[in-house]
Order: C-alpha cells, then structure tokens, then sequence
C-alpha cells in the first residue's frame, strides 16, 4: 500500500471548503470513523481563531453535524463531526483508496492524507489536481505497519481488504455496503473477497484469543 500526503494553504482551500475553514486556528483528525461518497464521521480536536466562535456556527459546505464532545481550559475542543461530500468529492472514491490520518490544520496548513495502492493513490492525486487548489506533495512512500500493529501480521492484500471494507461501512450495524460492492470496487470476485475477509478476521482473532 502507498501513503501520500499533500499540503494546501487554507487560503486556497476555503473556496473548496468553505471560508469557515478560515476560523479554524489549528485541527486534528485524532480518529476518522467513516469516509465515502455520502458521508464522512471524524473524532477532531480544534482550536478556533476567535474564542467567541464556536463550532456550531461553522459551516464548511458539507451538511455537517458537529458535537462538542469536550473543551479544555485552553480552548481546545474535541468534537464529533458528521458531513456529506459536496458532489465533487464523490469522484475520488470512485478510485478507491481511502483518507487516514494525519488531517490535519496547522499553522495556515492543511494537510490530507490518503493511503491505497499505487492505482488508487494516482486517481487521488488526480483528482485533486482536476480541482484546480494549489497543493505540494509533503509525502509520497510506502505505507508501514508498526510492529505491535495487528495488521502488520496480515499480506498486503488482506490488510487492504480488511480496511477498506472497515472504511465503507462493511462493519456498520446496518451495512453501509455490501461484499459485491467492495469486491467492485477492489477489482476482485466477490468469491475472492469473502475469502481473504474471511482469512483477514481468523489471522486477528487468533491473536486476540492467544493474548487473553
């Protein structure tokens, strides 16, 4: 698999997303539930320029549903974010791959990552380009699992199985997606993807059980 991780300045990309995104004095996507061409639900935690703004009144042009979850004494809020992609962004999906962390705003930055096969990360970055925002690579390598990750245990092909299915709504109660649908989408048989989820899960529950 392949990370890539682009910079924009926010300036450039509040036409994209919304000029609110102008209020945002730093953010971190510190866990991204759920992403796809209808909906995308993220753990954020952010700090806005203003202390009289608050993270209700903003608006970044996606039908959100923001939830203050908690704030520190320095203004930081964790918050859960709930939108739907304006319609340009559903042509990235169609190319597969998926957003991870970091996404991230720092310092007038914006920094997005994306992490899939080469085929993917090339559709992304095309994408992208076919927006017309102005962007620097910041990172292009192969992606690493650590070793205490139970995914470095799996083959590269079911550790793409097994989180793009993880990424889509596969595991949702309901399904937010079906195995011929992902099976579609990876290029595969249905046969062959209820296959390696099948060998996926076994690998990551036997060493679940074998550590408790």
């Amino acid at each position: 698999m392949r990370r890539l991780v682009l910079e924009f300045d926010v300036d450039d990309i509040a036409r994209f997303l919304g000029e609110d995104v102008k209020k945002v004095d730093s953010m971190e996507a510190v866990s991204i539930l759920k992403e796809g061409p209808d909906e995308v639900v993220m753990i954020l935690k952010a700090r806005l320029n203003d202390p009289a703004n608050k993270p209700g009144t903003l608006h970044f042009n996606v039908g959100e549903k923001i939830q203050v979850l908690d704030q520190s004494i320095d203004g930081t809020y964790t918050l859960f974010w709930k939108g739907k992609p304006i319609n340009r962004r559903k042509s990235f999906w169609k190319g597969g791959g998926y957003l991870t962390t970091p996404y991230e705003i720092r310092n007038g930055k914006l920094k997005v990552t994306c992490l899939g096969n080469a085929k993917e990360v090339k559709s992304f970055l095309k994408f992208v380009e076919g927006t017309g925002v102005r962007f620097k690579v910041d990172l292009l390598t192969d992606a690493r699992f650590s070793l205490d990750s139970p995914l470095h245990d799996l083959t590269e092909k079911q550790r793409r199985i097994l989180t793009t299915a993880f990424n889509l709504g596969y595991y949702d109660i309901p399904r937010k997606t079906s195995s011929d649908e992902l099976a579609s989408r990876l290029g595969i048989t249905n046969q062959a993807f209820v296959m390696h989820r099948r060998k996926a899960e076994k690998r990551l529950l036997s060493q679940i059980i074998a550590e408790s």
